[in-house]
């Protein structure tokens, strides 16, 4: 990936991705941030209304999955996340 395609992962700014990719993102993210929990939110409703319950299931199977890996990272090299990435995580 290049610098601006990971920049903009970083951002999940609605304008770099198409409604319904942002939404899984969205998602994702959210549940990351919440350690896992049920995220909340207006753009909710978007994301169930546009992804089966199967789709569902498999982006939160891979959300926790990413979300396990990173954690582990981080606990074994000891590192914050901003110690590892280039992105600035602050915006």
């Amino acid at each position: 990936m290049s610098d601006d395609e990971i920049s903009k992962l970083a951002s999940i700014s609605k304008s770099d991705f198409e409604y319904r990719e942002w939404a899984a993102l969205n998602y994702a993210r959210d549940f990351a941030t919440l350690g896992g929990k049920e995220p909340t939110g207006e753009d909710l409703e978007d994301y169930y209304r546009l992804y089966s319950e199967k789709e569902q299931k498999h982006i939160l199977k891979i959300a926790s999955q990413m979300d396990f890996v990173n954690r582990l990272m981080n606990t074994i090299t000891r590192k914050k996340p901003a110690e590892t990435c280039n992105i600035d995580l602050k915006n």
